[in-house]
């Protein structure tokens, strides 16, 4: 099991300070998209499809969308310049990459300074991912996540009455830009306080061995539907040989922090080849995504 984070084994990653325009240069994310006509046939004619438009990467005529001639397409290059008023001075740009042949391009940023957990004072790293989409799914869309680094699990948390991700209008204008900038920032400190307080409770909050099954029963309920429970049971198994003897659950083992952290092990460290779709699945709405929030959730409704 690789313990790589998965945007290393996903996309690109840098080991010193870039500018904006030379992160998406690097990751790939220079293609240019062009609005296209869409065309349905009838009969042996190809009728215009009014009031949509195919989104078209120019390089290789790969269709990345259909969608409304109100969408306004925004180049990765537009899209990820939200960042440049504080590229290497409020954050550090790591990795970037694209998933699904270009549909959805992403950078990930560092916040300076981490976050100290429990009695160890355990290292967590905060981190901003900006995504830029041509399937019309999203517009510009910035999510906070966090890193344990011994590890590198990414534990997502939503706190209650917060959005879990921060979306943005497109503006040319650079003053607004950076006052748009300077906002996220803010947003996103005020976020990670909040975590590193939920987190450091976490830590201190231990469990009894009832209490930890309840947890793993509860965070993967049975499916009454299926025919065989196998996947069930593997799936609270793995947490809780992760919660067990995963890399560093020496630190957590027996609290609610040593959970989230275990589902999160599993959730990143998987075994697969499809590096694409392990990436949507951890950060981009998909099932591992879901998997760590709900384990969020539950630590949280416990305290």
């Amino acid at each position: 099991m690789s313990h790589d984070a998965i945007w290393q084994r996903a996309g690109v990653s840098f080991h010193h300070p870039l500018s904006v325009e030379d992160a998406v240069r690097l990751s790939g994310l220079e293609y240019t998209v062009d609005k296209k006509p869409v065309k349905t046939a009838f009969g042996r004619s190809h009728v215009p499809l009014q009031g949509f438009f195919a989104a078209v990467r120019r390089d290789n005529g790969h269709c990345l969308g259909i969608m409304k001639n109100r969408y306004t397409i925004v180049s990765n290059q537009e899209a990820m310049t939200l960042l440049t008023p504080i590229a290497n001075k409020e954050l550090f740009i790591e990795a970037g990459g694209t998933i699904d042949g270009g549909k959805k391009a992403f950078l990930l940023a560092r916040l300076p300074q981490e976050m100290r957990i429990g009695p160890s004072r355990d290292a967590v790293r905060r981190y901003l991912i900006v995504v830029n989409s041509f399937d019309s799914s999203t517009g510009i869309v910035v999510k906070p996540t966090s890193v344990r680094v011994r590890c590198s699990n990414a534990i997502p948390g939503i706190l209650r009455g917060s959005e879990p991700e921060i979306r943005l209008r497109h503006t040319r204008d650079v003053h607004n830009r950076l006052l748009e900038a300077q906002n996220l920032i803010r947003r996103a400190e005020d976020t990670f306080i909040q975590l590193e307080y939920m987190f450091n409770r976490f830590s201190l909050r231990r469990l009894t061995n009832k209490e930890l099954m309840d947890y793993v029963r509860r965070l993967v309920p049975e499916n009454e539907l299926a025919e065989s429970h196998a996947r069930t049971e593997n799936l609270r198994k793995r947490v809780l040989e992760a919660h067990e003897s995963g890399i560093g659950a020496e630190t957590y083992r027996g609290t609610l922090m040593g959970l989230v952290n275990s589902v999160s092990e599993v959730v990143d460290h998987a075994p697969t080849k499809d590096t694409n779709k392990m990436l949507k699945s951890v950060f981009f709405g998909g099932s591992g995504e879901r998997l760590k929030l709900r384990a969020f959730e539950l630590a949280e409704s416990m305290l």
